[in-house]
Protein backbone atom coordinates (compact mmCIF):
# COMPACT_ATOMS: atom_id res chain seq x y z
CA UNK A 1 0.00 0.00 0.00
CA UNK A 2 2.82 2.34 0.70
CA UNK A 3 4.46 1.84 -2.56
CA UNK A 4 1.38 2.30 -4.37
CA UNK A 5 0.98 5.81 -2.66
CA UNK A 6 3.75 6.57 -3.33
CA UNK A 7 3.65 5.54 -6.98
CA UNK A 8 0.23 7.71 -7.07
CA UNK A 9 1.51 10.89 -5.62
CA UNK A 10 5.05 10.64 -7.91
CA UNK A 11 3.03 10.47 -11.14
CA UNK A 12 0.35 12.81 -9.97
CA UNK A 13 2.76 15.20 -9.56
CA UNK A 14 4.44 14.75 -12.89
CA UNK A 15 1.45 14.38 -15.04
CA UNK A 16 0.99 18.76 -15.24
CA UNK A 17 4.17 18.76 -16.18
CA UNK A 18 3.73 18.24 -19.90
CA UNK A 19 3.53 15.59 -22.54
CA UNK A 20 7.06 14.09 -21.86
CA UNK A 21 5.78 12.54 -18.35
CA UNK A 22 2.91 11.14 -19.79
CA UNK A 23 4.65 8.03 -21.31
CA UNK A 24 2.70 4.66 -22.03
CA UNK A 25 4.96 3.31 -18.91
CA UNK A 26 3.51 5.94 -16.72
CA UNK A 27 0.08 5.53 -17.64
CA UNK A 28 0.44 1.43 -17.05
CA UNK A 29 1.86 2.52 -13.67
CA UNK A 30 -0.92 4.67 -12.71
CA UNK A 31 -3.28 1.85 -13.74
CA UNK A 32 -1.82 -0.74 -11.90
CA UNK A 33 -1.64 1.72 -8.88
CA UNK A 34 -5.25 2.06 -9.08
CA UNK A 35 -6.15 -1.22 -9.53
CA UNK A 36 -4.10 -2.32 -6.55
CA UNK A 37 -5.86 0.47 -4.72
CA UNK A 38 -9.51 -0.74 -5.79
CA UNK A 39 -8.50 -4.06 -4.52
CA UNK A 40 -8.03 -3.47 -1.34
CA UNK A 41 -10.97 -1.92 0.15
CA UNK A 42 -12.74 -4.90 -1.91
CA UNK A 43 -10.89 -7.33 -0.18
CA UNK A 44 -9.24 -6.82 3.09
CA UNK A 45 -12.43 -4.93 4.97
CA UNK A 46 -14.96 -7.50 3.80
CA UNK A 47 -12.37 -10.38 4.54
CA UNK A 48 -12.32 -9.26 8.03
CA UNK A 49 -16.46 -9.65 8.46
CA UNK A 50 -15.17 -13.55 9.55
CA UNK A 51 -14.71 -11.72 12.98
CA UNK A 52 -18.36 -10.54 13.25
CA UNK A 53 -21.41 -12.82 13.91
CA UNK A 54 -23.27 -12.16 10.45
CA UNK A 55 -22.31 -10.49 7.18
CA UNK A 56 -23.46 -7.03 6.95
CA UNK A 57 -23.15 -5.94 3.59
CA UNK A 58 -26.01 -7.77 2.00
CA UNK A 59 -25.57 -9.35 -1.54
CA UNK A 60 -22.61 -7.16 -2.84
CA UNK A 61 -20.86 -7.90 -5.28
CA UNK A 62 -17.40 -8.12 -3.77
CA UNK A 63 -16.01 -10.99 -5.03
CA UNK A 64 -17.12 -9.82 -8.25
CA UNK A 65 -14.86 -6.61 -7.62
CA UNK A 66 -12.14 -8.37 -6.35
CA UNK A 67 -12.44 -10.68 -9.12
CA UNK A 68 -11.98 -8.14 -11.48
CA UNK A 69 -9.24 -5.58 -9.84
CA UNK A 70 -6.89 -8.67 -9.28
CA UNK A 71 -6.93 -9.35 -13.37
CA UNK A 72 -6.82 -5.56 -14.32
CA UNK A 73 -3.51 -6.05 -11.83
CA UNK A 74 -2.75 -8.86 -14.26
CA UNK A 75 -3.46 -7.78 -16.96
CA UNK A 76 -1.35 -4.74 -16.72
CA UNK A 77 1.26 -6.07 -15.26
CA UNK A 78 2.08 -8.24 -18.84
CA UNK A 79 1.00 -5.33 -20.90
CA UNK A 80 3.73 -3.00 -19.06
CA UNK A 81 6.47 -6.40 -19.81
CA UNK A 82 5.25 -6.14 -23.98
CA UNK A 83 5.64 -2.71 -23.57
CA UNK A 84 9.62 -2.74 -22.14
CA UNK A 85 9.81 -5.75 -25.35
CA UNK A 86 9.14 -3.31 -27.77
CA UNK A 87 10.67 -0.72 -26.58
CA UNK A 88 14.19 -2.74 -25.88
CA UNK A 89 13.91 -5.45 -28.88
CA UNK A 90 12.14 -3.24 -31.57
CA UNK A 91 13.69 -0.24 -30.80
CA UNK A 92 12.80 1.33 -34.31
CA UNK A 93 9.10 0.98 -33.92
CA UNK A 94 8.71 1.47 -30.59
CA UNK A 95 7.31 5.23 -30.79
CA UNK A 96 4.51 3.89 -33.40
CA UNK A 97 3.70 0.61 -31.13
CA UNK A 98 3.99 2.09 -27.63
CA UNK A 99 1.92 5.35 -27.98
CA UNK A 100 0.35 7.24 -25.44
CA UNK A 101 -2.91 6.64 -27.81
CA UNK A 102 -2.30 2.70 -27.86
CA UNK A 103 -1.47 2.54 -23.81
CA UNK A 104 -4.70 4.45 -22.90
CA UNK A 105 -6.67 1.92 -25.62
CA UNK A 106 -4.87 -0.89 -23.92
CA UNK A 107 -5.98 0.09 -20.39
CA UNK A 108 -9.57 0.22 -21.64
CA UNK A 109 -9.24 -2.60 -22.78
CA UNK A 110 -7.69 -4.61 -19.91
CA UNK A 111 -10.83 -2.94 -17.99
CA UNK A 112 -13.45 -4.21 -19.85
CA UNK A 113 -11.75 -7.90 -20.36
CA UNK A 114 -11.41 -8.25 -16.82
CA UNK A 115 -14.89 -7.06 -16.41
CA UNK A 116 -15.89 -9.48 -18.54
CA UNK A 117 -14.23 -12.88 -16.85
CA UNK A 118 -15.27 -12.04 -13.79
CA UNK A 119 -19.04 -11.76 -14.55
CA UNK A 120 -19.59 -15.74 -13.50
CA UNK A 121 -18.89 -14.80 -9.84
CA UNK A 122 -21.21 -11.85 -10.11
CA UNK A 123 -23.85 -14.25 -11.52
CA UNK A 124 -23.11 -17.25 -9.00
CA UNK A 125 -22.92 -14.85 -5.67
CA UNK A 126 -25.37 -14.88 -3.13
CA UNK A 127 -26.04 -14.83 0.67
CA UNK A 128 -25.00 -17.96 2.40
CA UNK A 129 -26.15 -19.09 6.08
CA UNK A 130 -25.86 -22.25 7.50
CA UNK A 131 -22.42 -23.62 6.48
CA UNK A 132 -20.57 -25.93 9.62
CA UNK A 133 -17.10 -24.44 8.12
CA UNK A 134 -18.36 -20.79 8.22
CA UNK A 135 -16.54 -18.47 11.19
CA UNK A 136 -20.44 -17.28 11.52
CA UNK A 137 -23.55 -17.06 10.65
CA UNK A 138 -24.39 -15.61 6.92
CA UNK A 139 -21.32 -14.98 4.50
CA UNK A 140 -21.76 -13.81 0.66
CA UNK A 141 -20.07 -16.15 -1.47
CA UNK A 142 -20.19 -17.94 -4.37
CA UNK A 143 -22.89 -20.46 -4.73
CA UNK A 144 -22.47 -22.89 -8.17
CA UNK A 145 -24.93 -25.46 -8.65
CA UNK A 146 -24.08 -28.64 -7.37
CA UNK A 147 -23.33 -31.55 -9.28
CA UNK A 148 -22.40 -29.30 -12.05
CA UNK A 149 -18.87 -28.83 -13.51
CA UNK A 150 -18.97 -24.83 -14.40
CA UNK A 151 -17.51 -24.03 -11.19
CA UNK A 152 -14.71 -25.96 -12.02
CA UNK A 153 -14.28 -24.85 -15.65
CA UNK A 154 -14.39 -21.76 -14.16
CA UNK A 155 -11.31 -22.11 -12.05
CA UNK A 156 -9.33 -23.71 -14.89
CA UNK A 157 -10.41 -20.60 -17.14
CA UNK A 158 -9.17 -18.41 -14.30
CA UNK A 159 -6.03 -20.39 -14.20
CA UNK A 160 -5.02 -20.16 -17.38
CA UNK A 161 -5.67 -16.24 -18.00
CA UNK A 162 -4.90 -15.16 -15.09
CA UNK A 163 -1.98 -17.19 -14.34
CA UNK A 164 -0.16 -19.31 -16.83
CA UNK A 165 -0.67 -17.07 -19.84
CA UNK A 166 0.63 -14.25 -18.03
CA UNK A 167 3.27 -15.90 -16.45
CA UNK A 168 4.72 -17.84 -19.92
CA UNK A 169 3.96 -13.70 -21.55
CA UNK A 170 6.02 -11.77 -18.90
CA UNK A 171 8.84 -14.09 -18.71
CA UNK A 172 9.10 -14.29 -22.43
CA UNK A 173 9.22 -10.72 -23.02
CA UNK A 174 12.07 -9.98 -20.04
CA UNK A 175 13.83 -12.63 -21.53
CA UNK A 176 14.23 -11.54 -25.33
CA UNK A 177 14.46 -8.32 -23.43
CA UNK A 178 17.82 -9.64 -21.31
CA UNK A 179 18.96 -11.25 -24.51
CA UNK A 180 19.05 -8.15 -26.07
CA UNK A 181 20.94 -6.04 -23.21
CA UNK A 182 23.09 -8.76 -23.20
CA UNK A 183 24.10 -8.75 -26.83
CA UNK A 184 24.38 -4.52 -26.32
CA UNK A 185 26.76 -5.26 -24.04
CA UNK A 186 28.82 -7.66 -26.01
CA UNK A 187 28.59 -5.39 -28.82
CA UNK A 188 29.62 -2.51 -26.58
CA UNK A 189 32.67 -4.34 -25.57
CA UNK A 190 33.87 -5.27 -28.97
CA UNK A 191 33.59 -1.48 -29.54
CA UNK A 192 35.35 -0.91 -26.78
CA UNK A 193 38.18 -3.12 -27.30
CA UNK A 194 38.26 -2.30 -31.02
CA UNK A 195 39.02 1.39 -30.18
CA UNK A 196 41.79 0.26 -27.49
CA UNK A 197 43.41 -1.37 -30.08
CA UNK A 198 43.12 2.11 -32.63
CA UNK A 199 45.03 3.87 -29.47
CA UNK A 200 47.32 1.29 -28.73
CA UNK A 201 48.43 1.29 -32.62
CA UNK A 202 48.78 5.16 -32.77
CA UNK A 203 51.46 4.79 -29.58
Amino acid sequence: MVGNTLVLVVLVRLWPGGRSSRTATNIFSLNLSIADFSFLPFCVPFQATIYTPEWIFGAFLVHYLAMATMLVSIFTLVAMSVDRYIAVVHTKHSSGICSKRNAALGVGVIWLLSLLIAIPVAQHQALTSGHQQAPNSSFCWENWAEGSTAKQTYKVIILLVGYLLPLVLITCCYAKVGNRDESNIQTEERIISSLFGVLDSHT
